[in-house]
């Protein structure tokens, strides 16, 4: 009888703790539709006005040219809502034809500037890649967190990021003759990740700094999961480390 009711309390504390976690995602969820709603309102006022004081410079002009900059960080960043959105259940991917290397260049050139002047930039994104049917928004998720997960790895004692896209297959596939993907590797010259770190790396808000940003990696996988595509890290200790993104040329 005693080991029944051990069972029954066991089975009861489990459910409890999954209602728990039930509501902490609802909290969470209701939280993430309203910082959405909100912070788009002021991206909102943010790109009208900048639109406004653009056409009153010279298009030639300095001024001009980073208003634009300032306007296209906006949108982008409008965009990042959206999965807020998708994660709180009120959204979902809308699919286009993207080019991968067209992005990539984007997001390195919005978060250029926040780099460590010892930062080094190497670009190999050529623009002649087959394009793939994604949900670009996401795409540039997954760029601008790995390319931010790869300054975060080198700190202010700096390095080399490289960003490459190219024709490759995943090594999880069956012909690798016949190249079926196009792949979005974001490289460091950092640390390097251990293989206990690297298990953890896709959990959400893990992090191996004390103010970590928690959901940058867990996101990219999701994305990648939703876009059918797959994911491969290499890492050597004081060497660096490599994410490799595939996604499918046909989805």
């Amino acid at each position: 009888g005693a080991v029944g009711v051990t069972v029954n309390m066991s089975e009861r504390f489990a459910l409890q703790q999954q209602l728990v976690e039930n509501d902490k995602f609802e909290s969470l969820a209701a939280l993430a539709r309203g910082i959405a709603h909100d912070f788009n309102n002021l991206l909102v006022g943010i790109v009208g006005n900048a639109s406004l004081i653009s056409l009153e410079l010279p298009q030639d002009s300095t001024a001009h040219a980073r208003l634009t900059k300032i306007t296209r960080a906006a949108e982008c960043a409008s965009d990042f809502t959206s999965q807020l959105l998708a994660y709180s259940g009120k959204s979902s991917t809308e699919r286009e034809e993207v080019q991968i290397s067209e992005i990539a260049t984007e997001m390195l050139e919005l978060l250029e500037d926040t780099f460590s002047s010892r930062i080094e930039v190497v670009n190999k994104c050529p623009q002649d890649l087959p394009s793939i049917s994604a949900d670009a928004t996401q795409v540039r998720q997954v760029a601008m967190n790995l390319i931010k997960n790869a300054a975060d790895a080198l700190g202010e004692k700096g390095g080399q990021i490289k960003i490459n896209t190219q024709i490759r297959s995943p090594k999880t596939a069956l012909d690798s003759s016949k190249p079926t993907h196009v792949c979005l590797s974001v490289s460091d010259t950092g640390p390097g990740i251990d293989e206990k770190t690297k298990r953890r790396i896709f959990d959400p808000f893990f992090s191996t700094k004390s103010a970590g940003r928690g959901l940058g990696l867990s996101t990219v996988l999701g994305i990648v999961k939703t876009h059918r595509a797959s994911i491969e890290v290499e890492s050597i200790p004081n060497e660096g480390t490599s994410f490799h993104v595939f996604f499918p040329i046909r989805n």
